[in-house]
């Protein structure tokens, strides 16, 4: 007896529901996959930054010790050099002149102590200015520098 093609085609239908409901399980595995992959990424991103801004604001402390040499300096340097990748052209300038300060108040101590420890009147000034300059970053202007790579609000 042969059946009419309608009816083959209802046969297929309870198959074709069974297909698309497994297509549609693996298509809501896959998002969800997707989705707690991009948060990983995020949050591994969050980590390397946030490493970044612990050693400048510690480093920010250090460059007020007058016994801060030039190992300290390329030390500093070369921990922060791998945030041209994870930052903006604005934190990277930004670490910029925290090394070029730096360097400014390591001159100034160094030739304190040639000069027996005293140190000169032309560097009395731009050593304060210098050591307020990085203790200002230290109560807020380095969160400042960093709030829009560390701000969760961005997470949405």
């Amino acid at each position: 007896m042969t059946h009419p093609i309608w009816f083959e085609l209802i046969k297929g239908i309870p198959a074709a529901f069974v297909t698309l409901g497994i297509g549609l399980l693996a298509t809501y595995v896959a998002w969800h996959q997707y989705k707690v992959a991009k948060a990983k990424l995020k949050l591994d991103l969050f980590e390397k930054r946030l490493e970044i801004y612990n050693i400048t604001n510690d480093f920010l402390l250090e460059i007020l010790n007058p016994n801060l040499g030039y190992g300290d300096l390329n030390a500093f340097s070369n921990k922060v050099n791998k945030a041209n990748f994870l930052f903006g052209v604005d934190i990277r300038g930004y670490l910029d002149i925290v090394q070029k300060n730096a360097a400014q108040i390591h001159a100034i101590h160094v030739r304190s102590k040639a000069n027996h420890n005293s140190m000169l009147k032309l560097d009395i000034q731009a050593h304060t200015d210098l050591s307020q300059w990085a203790l200002d970053q230290r109560l807020g202007g380095l969160s400042d520098a960093f709030e829009k790579y560390l701000s969760f609000d961005a997470w949405h």
